[in-house]
């Protein structure tokens, strides 16, 4: 069965931030990696970097998903809308250039994450 996912999306396509696809992708996973400093998950719930394609080029953004179906899709359409908003406030924050350089390290790249959207497309 394909995995269905929540769409969390911060805004870091956003022109204003000036990153690009491997940057967001990095820094996405830099915020899900300190995602308990910046809101709380509720249990079960779980969270990919995945591509999302929204009137244009693809793009990374969070996907929240659970390994079980529970009937709960409007409480967790709910929370993406609150833990967007608190991302959003933390990357404000802290600043998307800074947060860029945080995330470095990070090994994710953006051909990872659109890979099943490739594969998919065939």
């Amino acid at each position: 069965m394909k995995q269905g996912y929540v769409i969390v999306d911060p805004g870091l396509a956003q022109p204003r931030y000036g990153l690009s696809d491997e940057a967001q992708a990095r820094v996405l996973s830099y915020l899900m990696h300190h995602l308990e400093g910046i809101a709380k998950l509720p249990k079960g719930v779980k969270v990919a970097i995945i591509p999302v394609q929204y009137l244009g080029k693809a793009y990374p953004a969070i996907g929240l998903y659970t390994e079980t179906i529970t009937g709960r899709e409007e409480e967790l359409t709910q929370f993406s809308f609150a833990l967007e908003e608190e991302i959003e406030k933390y990357i404000r924050k802290v600043g998307a250039d800074r947060l860029s350089e945080l995330s470095s390290g990070d090994q994710i790249n953006w051909n990872q994450v659109l890979s099943p959207l490739q594969e998919a497309s065939r």
